[in-house]
């Protein structure tokens, strides 16, 4: 999309969804694709949302690791200085 525009994606989806597809295609046609020429047609995203996205991911992915490797390490720190 961000090389070729808005306007060349959602053509290339309106012309996806008028041909045939096999049923077991995912999301090739049918009213998922006016959805989604809809979505491009709109206002993207404000960046505070994009970055509030991005921040509840990475606590997604730090919280529960140190959650598991700051007790393993400090008593992998206990059996190595006693």
């Amino acid at each position: 999309m961000r090389a070729a525009g808005r306007t060349p994606l959602a053509r290339a989806l309106v012309a996806c969804a008028s041909g045939r597809a096999p049923s077991g295609a995912l999301a090739v046609g049918g009213p998922s694709t006016v959805l989604r020429v809809r979505r491009l047609s709109g206002r993207g995203n404000s960046a505070v949302l994009s970055a509030a996205a991005y921040l509840a991911a990475a606590a997604v992915l730090v919280v529960p690791t140190v959650a598991l490797a700051v007790p393993w390490l400090t008593q992998l720190q206990r059996l190595f200085i006693a």
